[in-house]
């Protein structure tokens, strides 16, 4: 078995209970235009559950492991050197049927979705995850990334929830944060 060593990144986000870690590599306000990031899956988990991002597509290429995802009613099976992109508005989740780490490359056409990641990341920068008090802020981050047209749960259930807690937390004056600019100039790709 071997591993998958861990990317030179100015910054990361990690978050056990999903089993997900991001490390950030390129801004979309670069000139390629593209935010770029890997995301590294641990094996039994499946990441997030449907969503869309509305105005952005989503390049995945596999590096190691094995992923599924799961849009338009067909399950797309991944593996090491295969790529598959996701067109903007459609609704997308996914499957890891290894016993090891999937370890996969992930492009965004737009800005939206790192104006989400990224100031998460430069806030709650810590090795082993985010602390429970994240959840307040993330919640509002997530509700203000929904209303902004970045990503969005396909449940309407799960939407209303999520606004209904950042509504909450926004009573004591939580808000989101704003887009950190200029975080991808250390990042020796």
């Amino acid at each position: 078995m071997t591993s998958t060593p861990l990317p030179e990144t100015p910054l990361s986000l990690i978050t056990p209970e999903s089993g997900e870690s991001f490390f950030f590599r390129s801004s979309a306000r670069g000139p390629d235009g593209r935010f770029a990031f890997q995301w590294r899956l641990a094996a039994g988990k499946a990441g997030p559950g449907p969503h869309v991002h509305p105005f952005e597509s989503e390049t995945f290429a596999v590096v190691s492991g094995r992923l599924q995802i799961f849009m338009e009613g067909r399950c797309h099976e991944l593996g090491p050197g295969d790529v598959l992109v996701v067109p903007a508005g459609v609704t997308h989740h996914f499957g890891h049927p290894g016993t090891e780490e999937c370890v996969v490359e992930v492009s965004m056409d737009g800005t939206r979705m790192e104006d989400q990641f990224v100031p998460l990341a430069q806030h709650f920068r810590s090795p082993s995850g985010l602390p429970l008090k994240a959840v307040p802020l993330t919640l509002v981050h997530l509700d203000h990334a929904m209303r902004e047209g970045s990503t969005h749960a396909d449940s309407a259930i799960l939407r209303g929830l999520i606004r209904a807690m950042a509504a909450f937390f926004r009573l004591f004056g939580v808000r989101p944060l704003p887009p950190v600019s200029g975080w991808d100039r250390a990042v020796a790709v």
